[in-house]
């Protein structure tokens, strides 16, 4: 069978791609190795990649995946597609045996506004549901679809990719585009079939950021909004309802996050540094860790495990980075090409970036030697967008002893966000890099950033003043919404670029 494009991997950013690939009228396969529906971990989306996926559906009549882009509009047009209203992010630093003390000035918390309004909201992607949605809406549109389908082997001779699926099927396709998450088959095919050391383990080894997870869906996980409620009046100064964010609990190792969906499923995950070995099973490890923050044990005393996975999942090291190979005829989207960690939810949005990079030149340039090009140096950029992630998230771990410096360090993160926001509604255009890391002032920024983290006292109180003095006075330029200012004490009402 002959196509002209294999996309292989059936998750959001594979199905999304081929639809819209099939839009511009291609012949596009999309092979899975699964099945929909199946389980995925909740997510959470942010304003850039709600910005680019309304962007992509109006550019590709896409009227069916439109409502996506904001809660209020899937809400009204999507309401049997399970999601979660987020306002933005916020973040709780716990102290071991004792019950959660937000401080007189919010010390002890910090919150940031992403939008304006529940209507306009970011959400949390069930994605179950929401993947299995993207399926459908790409066969719809012309998609060939081949599920319990693994590629075995694939080589590249003139100009055609030739694939060996374990249905016994041989394809050929001018292009492969790699969607397959963790498993990176292309990457682990091609290094397989070269027999040296191309891998992502060189890339990997560059990482910072080093951790672990275990996670899963919860059922009747309790209100933290309500208990702040009942037991703090300084949650009455909040922007927004806290269980309506992608929610952080900074606890003395290790931090859990919490995504709230409306069917009442929660996502709930404990992201630890992976430092060591450790010998307890998943479910000790998890027990013992909720139970030694009380106020974290109220939230889960009810809890239980949904039905579906029904079992708590844990990984190895969760960030994988793959160099850029620029291998002519072959795409690998963010999800096969690397990941850093949850903090700051930068999955959804970067996935959708490098989509629409991949999408539109694709459009542009289908008959031209230009498209080669102009793809290898997205790969390039791509690889740039994980180093200048991987320094910001990194330098926010460092400093989570410390809420004063975690605030700093995370502000620059913002700041490049709302950048990336800001570009993009004056100017709408597609190639700018993921958090700005197109731009060469974000990348020596991060990198300064993440060096005074790696050498602060946090123990001195003035080292951590100078340390917030100079984030704030990087980010001046460019901070249009009133990052990094103590007098707000923590509580940032509005950031968004709406």
């Amino acid at each position: 069978m002959d196509y002209d494009i294999a996309v292989i991997g059936g998750g959001f950013s594979g199905t999304l791609t081929a639809a819209i690939l099939a839009k511009q009228g291609r012949s596009v396969l999309l092979i899975d190795s699964n099945r929909q529906p199946r389980f995925a971990i909740g997510e959470s989306s942010v304003p850039a990649g709600n910005m680019v996926l309304a962007s992509l559906a109006d550019q590709y009549q896409l009227a069916d995946i439109k409502p996506l882009a904001k809660y209020g509009s899937w809400k009204q047009k999507n309401p049997e597609l399970s999601c979660g209203l987020k306002r933005g992010f916020s973040y709780f630093f716990h102290s071991c045996s004792a019950d959660f003390d937000p401080g007189k000035c919010h010390e002890n918390e910090l919150l940031v506004t992403a939008s304006s309004s529940d209507a306009v909201g970011d959400t949390h992607w069930f994605r179950e549901e929401v993947d299995f949605f993207f399926l459908k809406s790409a066969i719809r549109g012309g998609v060939t679809v081949h599920e319990d389908t693994s590629v075995d082997s694939i080589s590249h001779q003139g100009g055609i990719w030739h694939l060996e699926c374990s249905c016994g099927t041989s394809v050929q396709a001018k292009w492969i585009i790699d969607a397959s998450g963790r498993r990176q088959v292309t990457s682990e095919l091609l290094d397989c079939q070269a027999g040296n050391a191309t891998t992502d383990s060189s890339a990997t080894k560059s990482l910072h950021t080093n951790t672990t997870a275990i996670y899963s869906h919860f059922e009747s996980v309790s209100s933290w909004q309500s208990w702040m409620s009942q037991s703090h009046d300084g949650c009455m100064e909040y922007p927004f309802n806290s269980d309506h964010s992608a929610q952080h609990h900074i606890l003395d190792d290790r931090w859990l996050w919490t995504l709230r969906f409306d069917n009442g499923i929660t996502s709930a995950g404990l992201v630890i540094p992976n430092t060591e070995s450790n010998t307890e099973s998943l479910a000790e490890t998890w027990g013992a860790t909720i139970n030694r923050y009380p106020s974290v044990t109220y939230m889960f005393q009810s809890a239980a495990l949904s039905p579906t996975p029904g079992k708590l999942f844990g990984t190895g090291r969760m960030q994988f980075l793959n160099v850029p190979q620029q291998i002519d005829g072959l795409v690998r989207l963010p999800s096969s090409f690397g990941f850093i960690d949850p903090l700051h939810s930068t999955g959804i949005a970067h996935n959708l970036i490098a989509i629409e990079r991949t999408v539109l030149a694709m459009e542009q340039y289908w008959e031209s030697s230009l498209l080669q090009a102009t793809l290898h140096a997205h790969e390039q950029l791509q690889f740039e967008e994980f180093i200048v992630s991987d320094l910001l998230i990194d330098a926010a771990y460092k400093c989570m002893d410390s809420p004063t410096a975690f605030e700093a360090a995370t502000m620059l993160y913002f700041a490049a966000a709302i950048r990336y926001e800001e570009n993009r509604k004056s100017h709408n255009d597609a190639s700018m890099g993921f958090l700005c890391a197109h731009e060469s002032f974000w990348r020596a920024a991060a990198e300064e950033v993440h060096t005074m983290c790696t050498e602060l006292d946090f123990a001195d109180a003035t080292c951590v003043r100078k340390f917030e003095s100079r984030v704030r006075k990087l980010i001046e330029p460019y901070n249009t919404a009133g990052l990094c200012r103590p007098e707000l004490q923590s509580m940032y009402a509005y950031t968004a670029a709406e």
